[in-house]
């Protein structure tokens, strides 16, 4: 850990300071702790902290306390709870003391220093919900606790609260429970309504709700804890909720959740309205200046799906309506697309999805394509691989064969096996009919990657700016002798 000698440092400085130092340097050492504190706490998170920066943790609040001639309760309080969890990962008996310790730290901490009364409810929440898997006697106790503080937190503030932890009361179980836990978890789940309903001069909220349940099942499906079955009913019933409660004043940041939450779901569900729903929020989102070009691009991509749903549904001229609506839409932000890589080139495969789409739409030609894609490229400077490929499908829609395994060889050269998964996918959705030269190429690059995979490293020798100075014969030499290159060089083991 690097931050031994820092430590070291802080703690010779310490001596000093804590005898003979003036309020000024005492506070500057107790923020040159805390910094090293919060790293420590960063360590931990990311699953590195040793053993010997879990110790220092606790010494570190004493001597900040001693500086600052006060306790400092939420740093207490952070401490036990990292120190719950390590004993946690690691099946300790010391989890009970430190959750007890850290629930001591969160009261003093509401009482003297209530400047963020719901994380503290809501570290209570957890603190609890963690002390019930691990105290049958007392499981009732510390899971009514635990539902006590979450509802105060949402009642504090119902569109920031953690949701997430009420929903883990209500719908998963510590193994082994006594029938008095089982009936309190039936009363609250029958009260879930209720309590989301008393709440709902908050705008907004039902989608809150509803997101946060979805969100809900992939944290429990990630976490892989023992049975769970989802409650499809409930978060349908907050869905439809949702759709009919008038739209919030989202932040910036709570108009891109909302209008990727609906997008996912109404792909998902197949269901017109949600997308609808996405498209606005998505165009509020437009109208904030501030959040950059991506919003374009989540236009486009929603009036692009609610074309499809629509052809998929038999409704060809709503179909074709709104996919010339996404034409439309792009053209129209032509001058900003072209600027961004990302978008650039998302509009050139959207065009690229517009030749193939079999409608009634102004369908661009392969030179329009072909002109947006050269702009991706320069763009993106040679570090992708899509402009590459669209080139490619481009020039086997127009019967030059040569010329698409010239522009694989671009991407080859510029980036050899970093894109062997992309060849994969690209392989597999190439037809031998269609293009049976380049469908032969790209089996027998992927052969050569599969031979040469063990041992390599990437080391590229030619540069994209060196790339578009030569011609396609000179670019199909280069790629050939890189082969050779690469499988006669010495292997990293």
């Amino acid at each position: 850990m690097n931050n031994n000698l820092d430590l070291d440092n802080l703690n010779e400085l310490y001596v000093s300071c804590i005898e003979n130092g003036s309020f000024e340097e005492r506070e500057l050492l107790s923020e040159n702790y805390l910094d090293l504190f919060s790293e420590l706490c960063y360590d931990f998170a990311c699953g590195k902290l040793t053993k010997f920066g879990l110790s220092c943790l606790i010494p570190i609040v004493e001597k900040v306390e001693a500086l600052k001639g006060r306790i400092l309760w939420s740093s207490r309080a952070h401490t036990y709870m990292t120190l719950m969890e390590d004993a946690e990962k690691n099946n300790s008996k010391e989890v009970i003391k430190f959750g007890e310790r850290a629930i001591d730290a969160l009261f003093h901490q509401m009482e003297e220093e209530p400047e963020d009364l719901k994380l503290a409810y809501e570290n209570c929440t957890l603190c609890f919900y963690t002390l019930s898997k691990y105290d049958i006697d007392k499981e009732l106790f510390y899971w009514e606790e635990a539902l006590h503080y979450i509802k105060k937190a949402i009642q504090l503030d119902p569109i920031e609260a953690n949701w997430i932890y009420y929903y883990k009361l209500l719908y998963t179980t510590l193994g082994k429970e006594n029938l008095a836990l089982i009936e309190k978890r039936k009363l609250e789940i029958l009260n879930f309504k209720t309590l989301g309903h008393s709440l709902s001069y908050n705008q907004g909220l039902y989608f809150i709700i509803a997101s946060q349940l979805l969100r809900f099942k992939e944290v429990i499906d990630f976490e892989k804890s023992g049975e769970f079955i989802f409650p499809e009913g409930i978060y349908f019933y907050w869905l439809e909720e949702s759709m009919a409660q008038p739209e919030a004043l989202f932040t910036t940041f709570e108009l891109s959740n909302a209008g990727h939450f609906y997008h996912k779901e109404g792909l998902r569900l197949k269901r017109l309205d949600l997308l609808k729903k996405a498209l606005n929020y998505f165009r509020k989102l437009y109208d904030d200046s501030n959040y950059g070009l991506y919003p374009i691009t989540y236009i486009s991509n929603v009036l692009e799906h609610i074309a499809l749903l629509y052809k998929a549904n038999g409704t060809i001229e709503m179909a074709d309506d709104y996919m010339s609506r996404a034409l439309l839409w792009n053209e129209n932000k032509l001058d900003s697309i072209k600027n961004n890589f990302s978008s650039v080139l998302h509009y050139a495969e959207f065009l690229e999805r517009c030749y193939s789409y079999s409608g009634t739409i102004p369908r661009p030609t392969l030179s329009t394509i072909k002109s947006i894609v050269s702009i991706a490229e320069k763009e993106g400077k040679g570090f992708y691989s899509g402009p590459y490929l669209l080139q490619a499908r481009i020039a086997s829609e127009e019967n030059d064969e040569t010329l698409a395994i010239v522009y694989i060889c671009k991407s080859l050269i510029l980036h050899e096996l970093c894109i062997q998964e992309i060849l994969i996918d690209f392989n597999e959705k190439t037809s031998i009919e269609f293009a049976p030269k380049m469908k032969l190429f790209l089996e027998e690059t992927l052969i050569f990657m599969k031979e040469v995979n063990e041992g390599y490293y990437y080391n590229p020798l030619i540069k994209w700016e060196e790339l578009t100075t030569m011609n396609d014969v000179e670019i199909l030499e280069v790629w050939t002798q890189r082969k050779e290159e690469i499988r006669k060089r010495d292997r990293i083991f």
